[in-house]
């Protein structure tokens, strides 16, 4: 028998993790028993992860150990989890210190005979201190997935082993590609506007070439899955009804992936710049305009690995035109990936 353990830490506010935590679970699941530790997540976060019913709790992570190496002694094969997401940035030398102590956890659960594993991971920016401390994890791995052909390129040139691209796990949710309309009605913009000082001007220019591209009784909504998002929404919200005559309603939805679903099928298009609003409401509406910028590389990097660079659109001069050619581009089909992740999984386990 095949065991998954699993240690969910991640960003709780941001529904995007615990979609891909979720469909984690739920392809693990198929092919293995799990055993996770969920000491740290909150309980509504906990019940996000449609948890199968023979489930075994571990109180912490460093309690998963003994079990590994019990699941090996009677014969089962153990599997451990790394969770998935975006990494960008370089390691401090304090940092990079920390990552090498937290690596003795993957020697140990190597040792136990764990086959370790990570997918729908992606990297950006990343130095030589991140790349030295993944290439040694890298090499006790019994598989290393990222999701997009960017990152791929990028763990070659560290030469961090790794087996090759797999689609992110949100594809999990195309087990149909959704009906898109042939005109689009309503829009639904989600941005985020942290990541440096130019951002917020770069999001309401696009947004204004949004509007300018589309026809004067076309509806606008705004969407908010990840809470840190719902502060620069009110600013685009507020810059729709100043500068355009436009009344936005903003639907808030962090901890209910279900009722963020049925919100997307409400609208024609999603037009953001976070790669998880793009991925689940196109898994809703099946359209997307993906807006971008130096620190979007891996939503950038995942539709061009798809072959779908004319969903991209850089917001930095973005004009009327570029916009209305993304808007009219085919939609937005999932399904090949779906099952090119369920392939991979599947293999992972055999």
């Amino acid at each position: 028998m095949n065991i998954s353990f699993l240690s969910i830490s991640t960003q709780y506010e941001n529904l995007g993790d615990a979609l891909i935590n979720r469909e984690l679970i739920d392809l693990a699941s198929k092919h293995s028993r799990l055993h996770v530790d969920l000491s740290r997540c909150p309980d509504w976060f906990v019940e996000m992860l449609n948890l199968p019913a023979d489930t075994t709790f571990s109180r912490n992570r460093l309690a998963l150990l003994p079990h590994m190496l019990k699941a090996r002694l009677q014969g089962h094969v153990p599997y451990y989890f790394f969770i998935p997401g975006g990494n960008f940035g370089e390691y401090t030398l304090p940092r990079y210190i920390k990552n090498l102590v937290g690596l003795s956890y993957t020697v140990a659960a190597w040792l136990t005979g764990t086959r370790i594993c990570q997918l729908g991971v992606s990297y950006e920016r990343s130095g030589p201190r991140f790349m030295s401390g993944l290439r040694m994890r890298a090499k006790l791995m019994h598989a290393l997935y990222v999701r997009d052909e960017q990152s791929s390129q990028l763990l070659k040139s560290y030469n961090v082993p790794h087996k090759g691209v797999l689609p992110d796990l949100a594809f999990n949710l195309f087990a149909k590609n959704a009906p898109a309309k042939d005109t689009i009605g309503t829009v639904c913009f989600s941005f985020r506007t942290d990541q440096s000082a130019e951002q917020p001007s770069l999001v309401q220019q696009t947004v204004d070439c949004v509007v300018q591209a589309l026809p004067k009784k076309t509806r606008y909504v705004l969407s908010v899955q990840v809470e840190r998002d719902l502060k620069s929404m009110k600013v685009i919200q507020k810059h729709l009804k100043e500068h355009h005559g436009i009344t936005a309603e903003i639907f808030h939805e962090a901890r209910d992936i279900t009722k963020i679903q049925n919100f997307y099928k409400t609208v024609d298009v999603v037009v953001s710049n976070r790669l998880h609003v793009l991925l689940l409401g196109s898994s809703a509406c099946g359209r997307l305009v993906a807006c971008v910028d130096d620190k979007n590389q891996k939503v950038t990097g995942l539709f061009k690995t798809l072959g779908r660079g004319d969903l991209v659109v850089p917001m930095e001069g973005v004009t009327e035109a570029a916009m209305k050619t993304a808007l009219a581009q085919k939609p937005f089909q999932g399904k090949p990936q779906h099952d090119a992740l369920a392939k991979g999984v599947a293999g992972i386990f055999s």
